[in-house]
């Protein structure tokens, strides 16, 4: 025969509410993390097509833009045949001017553009700290028995 304690429970073993209590602590980590990682997917899926959108527009770009100067060059060359050294000189200049200012515009476009995964980091360490909150306890506050 079992002896039993006062809430019908066998001596020695721990209360039915120790083992709800951490079933729902880890029912509740398990919801939390499941949030964060489809926040995550989410992030990698935002990221993927605004990288896609930007690699067909910049491949377009210099398509057009490398017939462009091809034209030019050789419209400046055909226009001043006299001095034609002179005109592929100014060309490359101009071409070489053009290409620094699109480095810098390159440059600010992707230091606008927010780290991966911020909204995601954001969140877990808005987790942290509630966690570290709910952590520290007041002074003069005891843990329960």
């Amino acid at each position: 025969m079992n002896p039993q304690g006062a809430d019908g429970q066998p001596e020695g073993s721990p209360p039915a509410g120790l083992f709800a209590s951490l079933r729902g602590v880890f029912v509740t980590v398990l919801g939390i993390a499941s949030t964060r990682f489809e926040l995550i997917g989410i992030e990698v899926a935002e990221e993927r097509e605004r990288l896609v959108g930007l690699l067909i527009t910049a491949v377009a770009a210099v398509f057009a833009l490398s017939f462009a100067v091809l034209l030019l060059t050789m419209l400046m060359v055909a226009l001043y045949w006299e001095n034609r050294l002179m005109a592929l000189g100014a060309c490359a200049a101009v071409y070489a001017l053009a290409g620094a200012w699109l480095v810098t515009r390159l440059r600010a476009q992707l230091a606008e553009h927010p780290p991966l995964f911020a909204a995601t980091i954001a969140e877990l360490e808005k987790d942290r700290d509630a966690l570290r909150a709910g952590m520290q306890r007041p002074e003069g506050v005891r843990p329960p028995p």
